[in-house]
Protein backbone atom coordinates (compact mmCIF):
# COMPACT_ATOMS: atom_id res chain seq x y z
CA UNK A 1 0.00 0.00 0.00
CA UNK A 2 2.71 2.32 -0.72
CA UNK A 3 2.33 5.74 -1.12
CA UNK A 4 -1.39 5.79 -1.00
CA UNK A 5 -3.46 8.54 0.85
CA UNK A 6 -4.10 8.49 4.45
CA UNK A 7 -7.33 8.29 4.83
CA UNK A 8 -7.46 5.72 1.98
CA UNK A 9 -4.82 3.42 2.74
CA UNK A 10 -6.33 3.26 6.82
CA UNK A 11 -10.04 3.13 5.68
CA UNK A 12 -9.64 0.16 3.65
CA UNK A 13 -8.84 -2.83 5.70
CA UNK A 14 -8.01 -0.68 9.30
CA UNK A 15 -3.94 -2.28 8.72
CA UNK A 16 -1.22 -1.57 6.45
CA UNK A 17 2.53 -2.23 5.94
CA UNK A 18 5.17 -0.50 4.70
CA UNK A 19 3.21 2.67 4.69
CA UNK A 20 5.74 4.80 4.18
CA UNK A 21 4.83 8.59 3.24
CA UNK A 22 1.43 8.54 4.92
CA UNK A 23 1.99 11.99 7.02
CA UNK A 24 -0.47 13.07 9.50
CA UNK A 25 0.11 16.07 11.88
CA UNK A 26 0.52 19.21 9.01
CA UNK A 27 -1.96 21.82 11.10
CA UNK A 28 -1.36 23.81 7.31
CA UNK A 29 0.08 22.60 3.73
CA UNK A 30 4.00 23.24 4.53
CA UNK A 31 4.64 26.25 1.71
CA UNK A 32 6.12 28.40 4.12
CA UNK A 33 8.21 31.32 3.32
CA UNK A 34 8.68 32.96 6.54
CA UNK A 35 7.06 32.83 10.12
CA UNK A 36 2.95 33.71 8.85
CA UNK A 37 1.40 36.47 9.90
CA UNK A 38 -1.70 38.15 9.12
CA UNK A 39 -3.73 40.62 6.49
CA UNK A 40 -6.25 42.98 8.23
CA UNK A 41 -9.63 45.17 6.61
CA UNK A 42 -11.05 47.73 8.23
CA UNK A 43 -14.38 48.86 8.10
CA UNK A 44 -14.34 52.55 8.90
CA UNK A 45 -17.04 53.68 6.77
CA UNK A 46 -20.88 52.73 6.88
CA UNK A 47 -20.75 51.48 3.36
CA UNK A 48 -18.32 48.97 3.82
CA UNK A 49 -18.44 45.10 5.25
CA UNK A 50 -16.50 42.03 5.12
CA UNK A 51 -17.22 38.30 4.41
CA UNK A 52 -16.18 34.93 4.92
CA UNK A 53 -17.72 32.09 2.62
CA UNK A 54 -17.60 28.91 3.99
CA UNK A 55 -18.71 25.12 3.46
CA UNK A 56 -20.99 23.53 6.88
CA UNK A 57 -18.78 21.20 8.16
CA UNK A 58 -21.68 19.64 10.29
CA UNK A 59 -25.16 19.43 10.68
CA UNK A 60 -25.32 20.72 14.40
CA UNK A 61 -26.44 23.77 15.87
CA UNK A 62 -23.61 26.16 15.89
CA UNK A 63 -23.11 28.28 19.04
CA UNK A 64 -20.53 30.69 17.97
CA UNK A 65 -18.37 32.31 15.17
CA UNK A 66 -14.72 33.15 15.99
CA UNK A 67 -13.46 36.20 13.64
CA UNK A 68 -9.66 37.48 15.12
CA UNK A 69 -9.91 40.84 15.79
CA UNK A 70 -7.17 43.13 13.88
CA UNK A 71 -7.08 46.35 16.07
CA UNK A 72 -9.40 49.15 17.24
CA UNK A 73 -8.75 52.80 16.36
CA UNK A 74 -10.70 55.63 18.45
CA UNK A 75 -13.93 54.13 19.67
CA UNK A 76 -15.12 51.27 17.52
CA UNK A 77 -19.21 51.36 16.45
CA UNK A 78 -21.40 48.52 17.62
CA UNK A 79 -21.57 45.81 14.44
CA UNK A 80 -23.82 43.40 13.03
CA UNK A 81 -22.76 39.56 12.03
CA UNK A 82 -24.87 37.53 10.33
CA UNK A 83 -24.87 34.55 7.87
CA UNK A 84 -26.31 35.01 4.48
CA UNK A 85 -27.11 32.66 1.78
CA UNK A 86 -24.01 32.76 -1.00
CA UNK A 87 -25.35 33.92 -4.11
CA UNK A 88 -24.67 30.66 -7.29
CA UNK A 89 -24.01 33.80 -9.95
CA UNK A 90 -21.67 36.20 -7.56
CA UNK A 91 -19.96 34.10 -5.05
CA UNK A 92 -21.06 36.54 -2.42
CA UNK A 93 -23.34 37.48 0.46
CA UNK A 94 -26.64 37.45 -1.46
CA UNK A 95 -28.25 40.07 1.24
CA UNK A 96 -30.77 37.56 2.96
CA UNK A 97 -30.05 37.71 6.48
CA UNK A 98 -30.98 34.21 7.87
CA UNK A 99 -29.58 35.15 11.34
CA UNK A 100 -28.09 37.90 13.54
CA UNK A 101 -26.27 39.12 16.13
CA UNK A 102 -24.52 42.40 17.00
CA UNK A 103 -21.33 43.13 19.33
CA UNK A 104 -19.32 45.75 20.35
CA UNK A 105 -15.70 46.02 20.47
CA UNK A 106 -13.44 47.98 23.54
CA UNK A 107 -12.34 51.11 22.86
CA UNK A 108 -8.98 49.93 24.59
CA UNK A 109 -6.31 47.23 22.90
CA UNK A 110 -7.97 44.28 24.70
CA UNK A 111 -9.28 42.75 21.89
CA UNK A 112 -6.20 43.53 19.28
CA UNK A 113 -4.52 40.60 17.77
CA UNK A 114 -7.17 38.20 19.58
CA UNK A 115 -9.26 35.80 18.50
CA UNK A 116 -12.80 36.60 19.12
CA UNK A 117 -16.03 34.04 19.79
CA UNK A 118 -19.24 35.85 18.34
CA UNK A 119 -22.07 33.86 20.19
CA UNK A 120 -25.27 33.00 18.05
CA UNK A 121 -27.42 30.24 17.43
CA UNK A 122 -27.51 28.75 13.57
CA UNK A 123 -28.33 25.17 12.90
CA UNK A 124 -26.73 24.69 9.19
CA UNK A 125 -29.57 23.26 6.62
CA UNK A 126 -27.17 20.52 5.92
CA UNK A 127 -23.40 19.55 5.84
CA UNK A 128 -22.00 20.90 2.51
CA UNK A 129 -24.30 23.71 2.61
CA UNK A 130 -22.37 26.95 1.55
CA UNK A 131 -22.47 30.35 3.65
CA UNK A 132 -21.19 33.68 4.09
CA UNK A 133 -21.02 35.49 7.31
CA UNK A 134 -20.53 39.04 6.66
CA UNK A 135 -19.36 41.57 9.54
CA UNK A 136 -20.95 44.98 8.70
CA UNK A 137 -21.52 48.70 11.16
CA UNK A 138 -25.41 48.02 12.59
CA UNK A 139 -28.05 49.47 11.11
CA UNK A 140 -30.58 50.26 14.31
CA UNK A 141 -32.34 47.64 13.09
CA UNK A 142 -32.64 44.77 15.73
CA UNK A 143 -30.63 42.88 16.47
CA UNK A 144 -28.66 46.49 16.42
CA UNK A 145 -29.34 49.48 18.98
CA UNK A 146 -27.47 51.82 17.28
CA UNK A 147 -26.57 53.34 14.06
CA UNK A 148 -23.05 52.89 13.51
CA UNK A 149 -20.97 55.53 11.62
CA UNK A 150 -17.44 54.13 11.62
CA UNK A 151 -14.75 56.74 10.20
CA UNK A 152 -10.93 56.87 9.87
CA UNK A 153 -10.63 57.89 13.57
CA UNK A 154 -12.72 55.23 15.00
CA UNK A 155 -13.46 51.52 13.37
CA UNK A 156 -12.54 48.18 13.18
CA UNK A 157 -10.33 46.05 11.49
CA UNK A 158 -10.84 42.07 11.21
CA UNK A 159 -8.39 39.41 9.84
CA UNK A 160 -9.47 38.19 6.66
CA UNK A 161 -6.04 35.83 5.60
CA UNK A 162 -3.04 34.68 6.56
CA UNK A 163 0.31 36.17 4.48
CA UNK A 164 3.47 33.74 4.14
CA UNK A 165 1.26 30.54 4.03
CA UNK A 166 0.86 30.13 0.78
CA UNK A 167 -1.17 32.52 -0.45
CA UNK A 168 -2.69 33.08 -3.91
CA UNK A 169 -3.08 29.34 -4.05
CA UNK A 170 -6.46 29.35 -2.09
CA UNK A 171 -9.59 28.64 -3.86
CA UNK A 172 -12.43 27.56 -1.03
CA UNK A 173 -13.12 28.96 1.61
CA UNK A 174 -12.30 32.19 0.93
CA UNK A 175 -13.40 36.10 2.00
CA UNK A 176 -13.91 39.18 0.53
CA UNK A 177 -13.95 43.05 1.30
CA UNK A 178 -17.18 45.49 0.78
CA UNK A 179 -16.71 49.10 -0.28
CA UNK A 180 -19.75 50.39 -2.89
CA UNK A 181 -19.49 47.00 -4.34
CA UNK A 182 -17.51 43.26 -3.31
CA UNK A 183 -14.14 43.49 -4.46
CA UNK A 184 -12.34 40.12 -5.50
CA UNK A 185 -12.33 37.60 -3.36
CA UNK A 186 -9.26 36.79 -1.80
CA UNK A 187 -7.32 33.83 -2.51
CA UNK A 188 -5.53 33.62 0.98
CA UNK A 189 -5.71 31.67 3.33
CA UNK A 190 -8.71 32.53 5.21
CA UNK A 191 -9.07 33.04 9.26
CA UNK A 192 -12.60 31.71 10.57
CA UNK A 193 -13.89 29.17 12.58
CA UNK A 194 -17.16 28.19 14.19
CA UNK A 195 -17.53 25.97 17.62
CA UNK A 196 -20.99 23.86 18.47
CA UNK A 197 -21.24 23.13 21.90
CA UNK A 198 -18.64 19.79 21.69
CA UNK A 199 -15.92 20.64 18.56
CA UNK A 200 -15.09 23.57 16.85
CA UNK A 201 -14.12 23.59 12.67
CA UNK A 202 -12.47 25.80 10.45
CA UNK A 203 -9.08 27.67 11.00
CA UNK A 204 -8.93 30.71 13.23
CA UNK A 205 -5.41 31.24 14.90
CA UNK A 206 -4.66 34.14 17.19
CA UNK A 207 -1.03 34.18 15.90
CA UNK A 208 2.15 32.32 14.72
CA UNK A 209 5.26 31.89 16.59
CA UNK A 210 9.00 31.15 16.07
CA UNK A 211 10.47 31.28 19.24
CA UNK A 212 14.76 30.51 18.61
CA UNK A 213 16.26 28.28 21.22
CA UNK A 214 19.66 26.99 21.46
CA UNK A 215 21.26 24.19 23.29
CA UNK A 216 19.90 24.06 26.91
CA UNK A 217 16.00 24.05 25.28
CA UNK A 218 13.90 22.20 22.92
CA UNK A 219 10.80 22.22 21.39
CA UNK A 220 8.48 19.46 20.12
CA UNK A 221 5.46 17.92 19.41
CA UNK A 222 3.07 15.50 21.74
CA UNK A 223 1.21 13.29 20.22
CA UNK A 224 -1.36 9.91 20.82
CA UNK A 225 -2.73 7.98 18.02
CA UNK A 226 -5.88 6.73 19.12
CA UNK A 227 -6.41 3.34 19.79
CA UNK A 228 -9.27 2.99 17.44
CA UNK A 229 -7.37 3.62 14.57
CA UNK A 230 -5.03 0.72 14.58
CA UNK A 231 -2.58 -1.38 16.43
CA UNK A 232 0.48 -0.55 15.97
CA UNK A 233 2.91 2.02 13.56
CA UNK A 234 6.26 3.34 12.96
CA UNK A 235 7.38 6.72 12.83
CA UNK A 236 9.82 6.71 9.81
CA UNK A 237 10.41 10.46 9.82
CA UNK A 238 9.27 13.97 10.34
CA UNK A 239 8.69 17.71 8.39
CA UNK A 240 9.42 20.36 10.44
CA UNK A 241 8.51 24.05 9.18
CA UNK A 242 10.99 26.29 11.46
CA UNK A 243 14.10 28.76 11.67
CA UNK A 244 17.28 26.33 10.49
CA UNK A 245 19.99 26.30 12.98
CA UNK A 246 22.67 29.03 12.14
CA UNK A 247 25.71 27.36 9.83
CA UNK A 248 27.79 24.94 11.96
CA UNK A 249 25.50 24.00 14.09
CA UNK A 250 23.35 20.78 15.03
CA UNK A 251 20.30 19.22 16.79
CA UNK A 252 18.88 16.13 17.96
CA UNK A 253 16.04 14.35 17.17
CA UNK A 254 14.61 11.99 19.27
CA UNK A 255 11.53 10.18 20.46
CA UNK A 256 10.45 9.67 23.61
CA UNK A 257 7.48 8.08 25.65
CA UNK A 258 6.27 11.61 27.17
CA UNK A 259 6.35 10.32 30.47
CA UNK A 260 10.32 9.12 30.10
CA UNK A 261 12.12 11.63 28.81
CA UNK A 262 15.74 11.18 28.01
CA UNK A 263 15.36 7.41 27.11
CA UNK A 264 14.96 8.07 23.48
CA UNK A 265 13.08 5.14 21.27
CA UNK A 266 14.91 6.54 18.40
CA UNK A 267 16.95 9.38 17.35
CA UNK A 268 19.15 11.25 15.10
CA UNK A 269 21.74 14.03 14.78
CA UNK A 270 21.29 16.53 12.08
CA UNK A 271 23.89 18.83 11.19
CA UNK A 272 23.05 22.63 9.61
CA UNK A 273 25.57 22.67 7.10
CA UNK A 274 23.75 19.64 5.48
CA UNK A 275 20.77 22.35 4.67
CA UNK A 276 19.84 24.82 2.72
CA UNK A 277 20.28 28.47 3.66
CA UNK A 278 21.08 28.83 7.46
CA UNK A 279 19.36 30.72 9.65
CA UNK A 280 16.28 31.03 7.71
CA UNK A 281 12.74 30.00 8.07
CA UNK A 282 12.50 26.72 5.79
CA UNK A 283 10.61 23.39 5.36
CA UNK A 284 12.83 20.28 6.36
CA UNK A 285 12.22 16.61 6.08
CA UNK A 286 14.24 14.09 7.94
CA UNK A 287 14.10 10.73 7.97
CA UNK A 288 15.03 8.14 11.22
CA UNK A 289 18.11 5.73 10.46
CA UNK A 290 18.58 2.40 11.99
CA UNK A 291 15.71 0.43 13.32
CA UNK A 292 12.45 2.16 13.93
CA UNK A 293 10.60 1.88 17.50
CA UNK A 294 7.25 -0.03 17.42
CA UNK A 295 4.63 2.51 18.65
CA UNK A 296 1.40 1.36 20.18
CA UNK A 297 -2.03 3.67 19.88
CA UNK A 298 -3.39 5.09 22.61
CA UNK A 299 0.30 6.16 24.42
CA UNK A 300 1.22 9.41 24.72
CA UNK A 301 4.78 9.74 22.48
CA UNK A 302 6.88 12.91 22.44
CA UNK A 303 9.26 13.84 18.89
CA UNK A 304 11.65 16.25 20.54
CA UNK A 305 14.10 18.36 18.35
CA UNK A 306 17.24 19.92 20.94
CA UNK A 307 20.00 21.99 19.24
CA UNK A 308 23.28 20.59 20.36
CA UNK A 309 25.45 23.93 20.49
CA UNK A 310 24.96 27.97 22.15
CA UNK A 311 23.62 30.23 19.62
CA UNK A 312 22.12 27.71 17.38
CA UNK A 313 19.02 29.63 16.83
CA UNK A 314 17.02 26.45 15.75
CA UNK A 315 12.87 27.09 15.77
CA UNK A 316 9.58 24.90 14.74
CA UNK A 317 6.87 27.41 14.46
CA UNK A 318 3.93 27.09 16.26
CA UNK A 319 -0.48 27.79 15.56
CA UNK A 320 -1.33 29.36 18.48
CA UNK A 321 -5.44 28.93 19.39
CA UNK A 322 -7.62 30.73 21.36
CA UNK A 323 -8.42 27.60 23.25
CA UNK A 324 -7.24 23.92 23.57
CA UNK A 325 -10.55 22.81 21.57
CA UNK A 326 -9.92 24.77 18.65
CA UNK A 327 -7.78 21.98 17.59
CA UNK A 328 -10.34 20.15 16.31
CA UNK A 329 -10.43 22.15 13.14
CA UNK A 330 -7.26 20.82 12.68
CA UNK A 331 -5.88 17.72 10.53
CA UNK A 332 -5.54 15.41 13.62
CA UNK A 333 -7.72 17.25 16.01
CA UNK A 334 -6.54 17.05 19.61
CA UNK A 335 -3.88 14.80 19.52
CA UNK A 336 -1.59 16.96 18.74
CA UNK A 337 0.03 19.13 20.95
CA UNK A 338 3.25 21.51 21.78
CA UNK A 339 6.50 20.91 24.06
CA UNK A 340 8.95 22.75 25.40
CA UNK A 341 11.60 21.95 27.33
CA UNK A 342 14.36 24.72 29.24
CA UNK A 343 17.23 24.41 31.47
CA UNK A 344 17.89 21.22 30.82
CA UNK A 345 21.69 21.88 31.84
CA UNK A 346 22.67 20.17 28.49
CA UNK A 347 21.18 19.19 25.28
CA UNK A 348 18.05 17.85 26.22
CA UNK A 349 17.82 14.58 24.21
CA UNK A 350 20.32 13.12 26.74
CA UNK A 351 18.24 14.74 29.55
CA UNK A 352 15.45 13.81 31.87
CA UNK A 353 14.28 17.29 32.11
CA UNK A 354 10.46 17.02 32.01
CA UNK A 355 8.21 18.39 28.90
CA UNK A 356 6.03 21.02 29.31
CA UNK A 357 3.03 20.78 27.04
CA UNK A 358 0.72 23.49 25.71
CA UNK A 359 -2.48 22.49 24.33
CA UNK A 360 -3.63 25.68 22.70
CA UNK A 361 -0.84 25.34 20.52
CA UNK A 362 -0.14 23.02 17.20
CA UNK A 363 3.63 22.90 15.90
CA UNK A 364 4.27 23.14 12.43
CA UNK A 365 4.99 19.72 12.31
CA UNK A 366 4.07 16.60 10.41
CA UNK A 367 4.71 12.74 11.32
CA UNK A 368 5.96 10.57 7.92
CA UNK A 369 4.26 6.83 9.18
CA UNK A 370 6.97 3.58 8.54
CA UNK A 371 4.58 0.46 8.96
CA UNK A 372 0.26 0.22 10.20
CA UNK A 373 -0.34 -3.43 11.22
CA UNK A 374 -2.79 -4.68 13.86
CA UNK A 375 -6.99 -2.90 13.79
CA UNK A 376 -9.93 -4.70 12.19
CA UNK A 377 -12.29 -2.47 11.45
CA UNK A 378 -13.55 0.69 9.59
CA UNK A 379 -11.89 3.76 11.41
CA UNK A 380 -13.62 7.06 12.06
CA UNK A 381 -11.60 10.18 12.72
CA UNK A 382 -14.96 12.02 14.38
CA UNK A 383 -15.42 14.60 11.99
CA UNK A 384 -13.98 16.34 9.14
CA UNK A 385 -11.48 18.21 9.47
Amino acid sequence: MRYLPLFFAISMSGHASDALNLTLGAPYPFRISSTPSFTNSAIDGPAKKIEYVWQAKTPSAISSFLIRYGARAGTPPEYKLSVQEVSTSTGNADGTVIVATSFTPPADTTWDGTVQAISVSFTPAGVGHVYAVVIEPCDGVSPCSTIATPDASNNSSFTMTISSLGNDLTGFPYSNTYSGSWGTKSTGTPVFSYRTSSKSYGRAPKSFTSTLISQGSSQGVAFTVPATWFGNYTVAGVRIAGNVPAASKSYVVSLTTCAAPGTNLQSITMDSDQMTAPSANKITEIIFSGTLATLTTGTKYCLDFSPVESSANFSVITVDLAAAGDRDGFPGGNIFSSITRSSCGGTCSSTSTAYAEDTTKRPMVELILGDITGGSGPISVGHVF
